[in-house]
């Protein structure tokens, strides 16, 4: 009778240890505030009890709480939609635009704008895509005749202007500077290779000629743009226009 006592005695407790390992063991680690409650992988949280002891949330702990975990997950879902708006998209700039309705679209307008020689059409009943002409691709001083052998290259690059303070721009805003012929050149695409959003301390064109014009149209957009300037971006501007005999302060 002893002998079955002590193993009904040894069985509970045996039952009582495994359960206890097991509540364990599907735990997650991570200390309780006041209202027992923590943040687990960013996500926050509630159980039923304050660590340490057996007392259950009342209404108005459980209330706080639960604003509390929203709050949270508000301030979650705000940081990502940043890390989203943070990063540079060319998509986000919209499409060359026809602002006066003549059917000639921003590319054109600087193709035609450019040509050494009156240019011809790809349709002459309409005259709204350019098909030749001459240009001078002022990055490498080559000579072109075909406009489908060209691109238009923003001087001032659009992540540039992203990464320096375009980045809280509008759709219409970043459209209206993509479209902005003082900031626009017709060149061969292999002439602005590795340009990306380079500044000129990192990056000019080959045709050493074209250097000054082309900090000088650097300058004149971002002051039009009020754009932002590292030390080092404009300690290089000012010493390269002083050797082009000119002085920075007025672009």
């Amino acid at each position: 009778m002893a002998l079955h006592k002590l193993n009904l005695i040894l069985g509970i407790i045996l039952f009582l240890l495994c359960f206890f390992f097991i509540n364990h063991a599907f735990a997650h680690s991570g200390s309780l505030d006041p209202y027992g409650c923590h943040s687990n992988q960013d996500l926050y949280h509630c159980h039923k009890g304050i660590k340490g002891g057996n007392v259950n949330l009342n209404q108005k702990q459980q209330s706080e709480a639960q604003f509390k975990a929203f709050i949270a997950q508000q301030k979650l879902k705000r940081k990502a939609r940043a890390r989203s708006y943070q990063r540079f998209d060319k998509d986000d700039w919209g499409h060359w635009s026809d602002s006066d309705h003549d059917c000639q679209d921003t590319f054109a307008e600087v193709l035609i704008f450019f040509s050494k020689d009156p240019v011809t059409y790809q349709d002459p009943a309409n005259n709204c895509q350019v098909s030749r002409g001459l240009w001078v691709d002022p990055y490498s001083n080559n000579t072109y005749r075909s406009a489908s052998a060209l691109v238009l290259d923003p001087i001032v690059g659009l992540e540039h202007a992203f990464l320096n303070g375009a980045e809280s721009w509008n759709l219409r805003q970043r459209n209206e500077f993509k479209n902005d012929v003082i900031n626009l050149v017709p060149v061969h695409p292999n002439s602005r290779r590795n340009k990306n959003d380079k500044a000129p301390q990192d990056w000019l064109p080959t045709f050493n000629e074209y250097h000054c014009t082309y900090l000088r149209q650097w300058l004149r957009v971002k002051a039009k743009y009020n754009l932002t300037s590292s030390n080092k971006e404009k300690t290089f501007i000012k010493y390269r226009l002083a050797r082009c005999g000119e002085s920075t302060d007025n672009p």
